[in-house]
Parts: structure tokens; sequence; C-alpha cells
């Protein structure tokens, strides 16, 4: 997949597949005049694929990962295993049962025990 600052990249990484920037406009992406901004991580440093500022560099990125198949070639592919961890097919529920246990009330520790520090979690739990 060819992507400029799309999260859809991240979509790429998930299900394992090359991705390319193509940031032909990076200076004026970043000077300020786009409402993102750049934050700690870079598409060079943590991102799925390789980062190209021209059409050349993009065509030949594409080309070399059509070469390769379609599995993505390291850096990248730790890089997408370290960044998305759970594929197993579980995901889903894992959001469930969050989202479910944002109902249970929070509960307070014995009296007896006293207050220990820490945030209390749901379920009174630290």
């Amino acid at each position: 997949m060819v992507s400029d600052y799309s999260s859809l990249a991240s979509e790429m990484a998930y299900i394992e597949r090359p991705v390319v920037y193509f940031e032909f406009d990076q200076a004026e992406f970043f000077a300020g005049g786009h409402a993102f901004r750049r934050g700690s991580q870079s598409c060079e440093e943590d991102g799925f694929g390789p980062v190209v500022p021209d059409v050349d560099g993009a065509l030949a990125a594409v080309a070399e990962a059509a070469a390769a198949g379609p599995a993505p070639q390291e850096p990248y592919a730790t890089r997408m295993a370290d960044a998305l961890p759970f594929r197993d097919g579980q995901c889903s529920e894992r959001v469930y049962q969050r989202i479910i246990a944002m109902d249970t009330p929070l509960r307070m520790p014995p009296a007896n025990q006293g207050h220990q520090g820490g945030r209390l979690r749901r379920g009174g739990h630290r």
C-alpha cells in the first residue's frame, strides 16, 4: 500500500502487508500549515515501510516490495509485530470486556486495611 500520512498504514501493518510512505510534501506538511503536528514517532524511525520523497522513489519502493512478495521485509516486519502484538482473533472480545468492566462499580478496600496509596481500579485492585 502506498500512503502519505494516513493511519491506513496501521491497517496494513495489522494484516502484515508492505507499506510505502510517499511523503512528497513533507516540508510543507510539517511546517505548520497542516492540522497535523510531528509527534514523538516518525515514519522513518517507527513506520511500517520506507519513506520516499518523490515519484521515482515511490515507484522503486513499490517495485521492491512487489518483488519481495506479500510479506513485509525487515525492519518493517519486526516493527509491525512489536506495534501490534494482539493478532489472535480476540481483539473484539477484549474491547467488549473492557466496555463491560466500565459498568462495574469501584470497590473500596476493607476499612481495616486503610489507604495504602495508589489508585483504585475496577474491582478494588491496585
